[in-house]
């Protein structure tokens, strides 16, 4: 199940289809050198947890191709209040040039870890060891900063504007609900990192007592998997996570229709799947 432009009516939004869909490009006419993807990155005083998340994200094929080939440039925004200038993406192409097309043993992302202290310090406070989950969040957000193809913030969201998108969706299915909340949240975020990484989950609550349904469609970059006693394959933290919910006592669910708290159920479903699937066991 996935949101398409073609399910929507035809006055709500106008995006080009390479705009939802990504642009995937390959690797294999970047790797020339003899060690490429070999190149270990030097401590630069107890960032192994900085260290391990950059490797990660290096090798992953597409998006290494995209900052080697050059492509990110065209994406770069210099008008975000939220980026770097495109300064954290540049210090993150150096990085894969350092990997995957030189001969060196080692580098040291020095500029990398300048430009991330400089929009998370506490990443790097008093030396200390810190979680690379953590770690990557700040870093693929920066990069999306950079990257945002979206050059003007539109206004918030309204009320009114939800409500619209509600009575649309009732009208026809859950499908046209998803790609509405996906086109909204790509009005203010489109970046090669969202194409690539993100996805989107349908999270469902339901009164015990008359039935009345709420379902809400939210973007993901990642998801956190509960890790328990017994468990052998990653499929059992996955469902796990999927479990439904039971909302009771202080954890009730507000009912409109009965206008009261009550007890519910929860369940939240992954309803588009990226690309590139991040997953955290905790």
């Amino acid at each position: 199940m996935s949101a398409s432009s073609s399910q929507l009516p035809d006055d709500t939004f106008d995006f080009a289809d390479g705009d939802i869909l990504p642009t995937v490009v390959r690797c294999s006419d970047f790797f020339d050198a003899q060690r490429a993807g070999r190149v270990g990155l030097a401590n630069l005083g107890n960032t192994c947890f900085m260290n391990a998340g950059l490797q990660c994200l290096s090798h992953l094929e597409p998006l290494a191709a995209y900052f080697l080939s050059g492509s990110y440039k065209q994406d770069i925004n210099h008008s975000s209040k939220m980026g770097r200038k495109g300064e954290f993406a540049e210090a993150f192409a150096e990085l894969q040039l350092a990997l995957w097309q030189t001969e060196q043993s080692h580098f040291k992302p020095k500029e990398l870890r300048a430009k991330l202290a400089g929009f998370a310090p506490h990443l790097f406070e008093n030396g200390d060891q810190q979680d690379v989950h953590e770690f990557l969040a700040f870093c693929l957000d920066g990069l999306h900063e950079d990257l945002n193809r979206v050059q003007v913030q539109p206004p918030p969201t309204t009320e009114q504007e939800l409500e619209e998108d509600e009575k649309r969706a009732a009208h026809r299915d859950e499908e046209v609900a998803a790609a509405l909340a996906w086109l909204r949240h790509l009005e203010r975020g489109k970046s090669f990192l969202v194409d690539l990484m993100q996805g989107q989950l349908r999270s469902s609550l339901k009164c015990k007592q008359c039935g009345h349904q709420s379902k809400q469609f939210d973007p993901f970059l990642y998801l956190s998997l509960p890790v328990e006693f017994g468990m052998h394959k990653l499929t059992d933290a996955l469902e796990k996570y999927l479990e439904e919910e039971n909302l009771v006592g202080d954890e009730q669910w507000f009912c409109e229709r009965c206008d009261a708290k009550v007890d519910a159920t929860k369940k939240i479903d992954l309803w588009k799947l990226p690309p590139i699937l991040i997953l955290q066991l905790k």
